[in-house]
């Protein structure tokens, strides 16, 4: 089976607030390593501003130590990841949406069906791998 026989239409569309009916496909790796990132990137952020800007050598080693814990999956279970979770979604489609309109468009109810979709994407992704050789065409 070919990789793109596994994920080529894994899409749905949605209306949202706007009353515009958008198209959301399933998330890449590259998307989750994006996601992931950003996270790492977030909480290296946080804690810089937490210990000052003048870390000593075992200051440094915890922050690295606490980043290297942070996943995209952790990230994605936050309302914050999970509109980030959504514009990636979204954005192979609708090329002309930015993050920061995801927010105006969802609402809880909205956001919490979309990315239940997209989990459920991921999933039935991983049943139609398991026990078969993924190769490219």
């Amino acid at each position: 089976m070919s990789i793109s026989g596994i994920t080529g239409s894994q899409s749905f569309e949605e209306k949202l607030s706007d009353g515009k009916t958008y198209t959301f496909s399933a998330l890449t790796m590259k998307d989750y390593g994006d996601i992931e990132n950003t996270a790492k990137n977030q909480r290296r952020d946080e804690l810089k501003e937490l210990i000052g800007d003048k870390p000593d050598l075992e200051q440094l080693k915890f922050i690295d130590s606490e980043v290297r814990k942070v996943t995209a999956f952790d990230d994605i279970a936050s309302f914050k990841g999970m509109t980030q979770m959504i514009f990636y979604s979204l954005k192979r489609n609708h090329s002309d949406i930015l993050l920061e309109s995801i927010g105006d468009l969802l609402d809880i109810a909205s956001v919490t069906k979309i990315a239940g979709q997209l989990s459920g994407m991921v999933e039935d992704l991983s049943k139609n791998v398991e026990g078969q050789t993924v190769a490219p065409e």
